[in-house]
């Protein structure tokens, strides 16, 4: 407790206490689970009318630069010192926080994680979601997260064609982004 706060502490309260910290949702920061990868956002306009609005829409970090960039009436580059840039992947929030659409994203956009070679893809309220052995299957595992936001039944042998479908869209993201993922 003396190195406390200094450059050489480390405090964290450990698993079974951020397991519980993300409860209702399963597992915790580090996992490719709902309580690894949901947190609140808190968004006030400038000149907001409405007040203490709560949504669930589905939104990621990668939407804050493109919502700054139409905030700003910027556009992202394409190229920079001669060479390409990948573009934004996010879309702008405005239109959800303006009231223009009922969500951020369309349902069939599709959006995956990996990290320490857990990973997930979502898209709409489906999700896969594989973690290692002890901790999980370590082989994909399909949620409906509208039913089930634990993550608690997997749906894979009940609905193969969402699983499949998800599948391909999990293997276009990893090509699209150079994922390497030990095996």
């Amino acid at each position: 407790y003396q190195a406390m706060g200094t450059a050489n502490s480390f405090v964290g309260y450990g698993p079974p206490w951020a397991h519980a910290s993300s409860a209702a949702f399963s597992f915790y920061k580090g996992y490719a689970a709902e309580g690894g990868i949901r947190t609140p956002l808190i968004i006030k306009m400038p000149g907001q009318q409405q007040d203490k609005v709560v949504s669930s829409t589905f939104t990621t970090v990668m939407d804050l630069a493109a919502s700054f960039l139409e905030l700003a009436d910027g556009r992202f580059p394409e190229t920079r010192e001669g060479g390409s840039l990948s573009p934004i992947k996010g879309e702008s929030m405005l239109p959800f926080l303006n009231g223009e659409q009922q969500q951020v994203h369309d349902p069939g956009y599709a959006v995956g994680w990996e990290l320490f070679g857990r990973c997930a893809l979502r898209k709409g309220h489906w999700k896969l979601t594989k973690i290692e052995p002890p901790f999980g299957k370590g082989q994909f595992e399909l949620f409906n997260l509208q039913e089930d936001p634990g993550e608690t039944v997997d749906l894979s042998v009940d609905h193969p064609e969402k699983y499949q479908e998800l599948l391909q869209e999990w293997e276009r993201y990893v090509k699209e982004n150079g994922v390497i993922l030990q095996e």
